[in-house]
């Protein structure tokens, strides 16, 4: 088994004191993303936290807002900067001989949504999210489509199933 393998993560997977205020992080007192960080931690692949363009742009103190409210010049110039330094850094892990599994990201996040974002007053498209946009732009040739998986909050019930699609992703490396 190779040992050298990433995954990336959302920066609110990993600190969900990041989110916006009213986004739920827990169910029933259990954080809801616990299953997931578990996973990756007991299949030994290294975890990069994605830096987070919502807090750069407005801080931490900032309300859930769609897309409607992001996506501007300034935001997506954010978004673009990172997704480039990111691509920068998977090209040294791979340089390095690491494969990099995929990304996890957060469904309906108007920023990280990989399948499914918020755009505002209640609506949602199936798309991704604006800087999940620009990181799968830059990626095209680099992790399949197919590797990239959303995180659904809003039905945490689903989230054994993301597990499994985590397992088959490890599988085939």
């Amino acid at each position: 088994m190779n040992e050298k393998r990433i995954i990336f993560v959302s920066h609110c997977v990993v600190n969900q004191c990041a989110r916006a205020r009213g986004i739920k992080t827990k169910l029933n007192g259990k954080v809801i993303v616990k299953p997931i960080i578990d996973f990756i931690i007991e299949h030994n692949v290294g975890m990069i936290q994605l830096p987070c363009p919502e807090i750069k742009y407005e801080g931490l103190n900032r309300r859930a807002c769609g897309q409607n409210h992001y996506n501007n010049q300034l935001f997506n110039k954010i978004c673009k900067e990172y997704a480039e330094k990111i691509k920068k850094l998977i090209l040294q892990y791979q340089d390095e001989g690491y494969s990099i599994i995929g990304f996890v990201g957060i469904e309906y996040s108007p920023t990280c949504g990989i399948t499914r974002t918020t755009l505002g007053n209640g609506k949602i498209a199936n798309e991704p999210g604006l800087f999940y946009k620009h990181i799968i732009e830059l990626l095209d040739n680099i992790v399949p489509s197919q590797n990239f998986v959303g995180l659904p909050l809003n039905n945490p019930s689903e989230i054994e199933k993301i597990v499994q699609q985590l397992e088959l992703i490890i599988k085939k490396e």
